[in-house]
């Protein structure tokens, strides 16, 4: 858990991560409009930019992602909840919060769910 002295800091970070996020959200999705529009008619050009649309929706479902586990640290900041992990309970460590602010997950535990544990 942290501090009240702490969050502050904290909450800047997120904030502005999310900033960030959104920022890049609105760029993928002008380029996702503009692709959107009639392909070129040769097929290669076609084909790649079929290809740079598939791109672009993986990146901005990756934003998507991290935009929502910003928002679920956000809430448990607020519900002094932030820096316990989901999992086993036991505090996250400040080097993993500093790293990866939006950490719902102790090392150990974000190991075993990604099957490294």
């Amino acid at each position: 858990m942290t501090s009240r002295r702490s969050r502050g800091p904290v909450r800047r970070a997120l904030l502005r991560r999310r900033d960030e996020l959104l920022a890049q959200h609105g760029l993928l999705e002008r380029d996702r409009r503009r692709q959107r529009e009639a392909l070129e008619g040769d097929w290669h050009e076609a084909a790649i930019q079929k290809e740079n649309d598939e791109v672009l929706d993986a990146l901005d479902q990756g934003a998507i992602d991290r935009l929502r586990a910003i928002e679920a640290a956000l809430a448990r900041l607020d519900a002094a909840e932030y820096g316990r992990c989901l999992a086993c309970g036991r505090p996250i460590a400040p080097e993993r919060l500093r790293a990866l602010p939006e950490a719902a997950l102790c090392a150990a535990c974000a190991a075993a769910a990604r099957g490294q544990g």
